[in-house]
């Protein structure tokens, strides 16, 4: 019975340190990622600005669904876990706005994400991707810092790009 009783207060010790170090991390997250690619910006931003077409090569989006119209583009996409997010972006340029995201059982997040595609001398492009992320949930700020990172978001949307154009 001690043993029991001592795995359950090791586990319940590990779940509280978990939960006050994700509350002692900031709310506010910041991360960026880069790639150069050999496509043109605007074949870059044509492949980014098809929202409808992301389940086909994001491989972190399972649907994605036109919610709004000019100037600008809103979609909802959800992700393989049931991850929903509704995103707005600018007409003019390649500006991805968080608007809301919702999981069961989970706070909403909001934040910005940055496209810039910026042509190279030598040819091609630099996509730079930039975002800033509240975080409410202790869980999820814990996850991001220790185990996933910040960027992996990120990184993993410009391989999928980078796939995407034939790269």
């Amino acid at each position: 019975m001690k043993h029991v009783i001592r795995t359950v207060a090791a586990l319940l010790g590990a779940a509280a340190f978990v939960w006050v170090t994700g509350l002692l991390l900031p709310l506010k997250h910041e991360a960026s990622a880069s790639i150069r690619l050999k496509a043109t910006p605007e074949a870059v931003w044509a492949v980014l600005s098809a929202v409808e077409n992301y389940p086909g090569w994001r491989s972190d989006v399972a649907t994605s669904e036109l919610i709004g119209g000019k100037p600008g583009i809103s979609w909802r996409e959800t992700d393989a876990r049931g991850l929903m997010m509704v995103h707005a972006a600018g007409h003019c340029r390649p500006v991805t706005k968080w608007i809301d995201c919702l999981v069961k059982g989970d706070s909403p997040r909001t934040g910005e994400r940055i496209f810039l595609i910026v042509p190279e001398e030598e040819g091609g492009s630099r996509v730079a991707l930039s975002e800033s992320v509240d975080i409410p949930d202790p869980l999820a700020r814990f996850r991001a810092r220790f185990f996933t990172g910040y960027a992996q978001d990120l990184k993993t949307l410009l391989e999928d790009l980078r796939k995407r154009l034939g790269e």
